[in-house]
């Protein structure tokens, strides 16, 4: 049996890794390294850099907005957390920006640096309209949208391959994983959302149908990938194909499994440790040789 001492530090480090959402960040290098495999870019080492600080500043700013919002009193722990250390992570935030802008500008293509500035145009609007409140439809879509949009346009522009019919679907399904763990999170998180005045896609179908609707979702799109992983294993130069769909694969099972065992794993929040670190496997690809 391990002493609560070490059992305690294990939950304090884990709790910080989640309120402050690095683990999105570790999550979204693997489906960056996933991205670049599926387009044979090669990206600079800034760009590793920047990414993560990029996504760390997106989901923050949108954390504090949401605890300038409902206030001290919040049923989440995340946004209670942002509201208590809100000028500490209002500089920080600040900081990050302006690092992330000027990497770019210094490390970048020109391209590269419209795209970024496209995104963070579209995060800054999604973020703005959900301070506002009035838009209550499609939270979850645009988030969705703008995490696939800034792990993939800056692979899709340094490509080497043309845009084929591997390229699209690698892309349908990446979007379709944010989305089922987007939408997991929503239906895990119902009662809590609820509490703060949070609650956007459920406002206007069920948790039932839409935990429902994922899990079946989630199931069809691994095995749909699966299958794709094993026709494209029998042609032995598309290897990193294969694993792309593998790993794809299990990006789309995890929110039906996690909803499978929702409440064993709701408990403390122990699903969050495979519905954002499972992104992080796809970190795989740069140890597996070009093909």
């Amino acid at each position: 049996m391990k002493p609560n001492g070490e059992n305690s530090q294990r939950q304090s480090i884990r709790f910080y890794i989640e309120v402050l959402s690095i683990d999105i960040c570790i999550g979204v290098l693997g489906a960056g390294a996933l991205a670049q495999a599926a387009f044979k870019a090669t990206m600079k080492p800034a760009w590793w850099v920047l990414l993560p600080l990029a996504v760390w500043v997106v989901y923050t700013l949108d954390h504090l907005f949401d605890a300038l919002k409902v206030g001290p009193d919040s049923a989440n722990h995340r946004h209670r957390f942002h509201y208590k250390h809100m000028k500490i992570l209002t500089g920080l935030v600040i900081l990050a920006g302006l690092v992330t802008f000027g990497g770019a500008i210094v490390y970048l293509r020109d391209l590269v640096i419209l795209g970024g500035l496209m995104v963070g145009g579209l995060s800054s609007i999604h973020v703005l309209l959900a301070y506002w409140g009035r838009v209550r439809f499609g939270k979850e879509l645009s988030v969705g949208l703008i995490y696939a949009s800034g792990v993939t346009f800056a692979p899709i522009l340094n490509r080497t391959v043309g845009i084929g019919a591997f390229e699209i679907l690698f892309l349908a399904g990446l979007l379709l994983a944010a989305y089922l763990n987007l939408f997991m999170n929503s239906v895990i998180e119902y009662s809590i959302d609820r509490r703060d005045g949070q609650i956007f896609l459920l406002t206007n179908i069920s948790r039932l149908w839409l935990r429902r609707a994922v899990m079946g979702i989630s199931t069809i799109a691994a095995l749909f990938f699966v299958g794709a992983a094993t026709v494209m294993s029998t042609t032995p130069q598309f290897t990193a194909r294969t694993a792309v769909y593998a790993i794809l694969a299990l990006y789309c099972a995890v929110p039906g499994i996690v909803l499978r065992f929702e409440r064993r794993l709701a408990d403390r929040g122990a699903y969050r440790i495979f519905a954002e670190w499972v992104f992080a496997a796809g970190l795989i690809m740069l140890f597996l040789p070009e093909s």
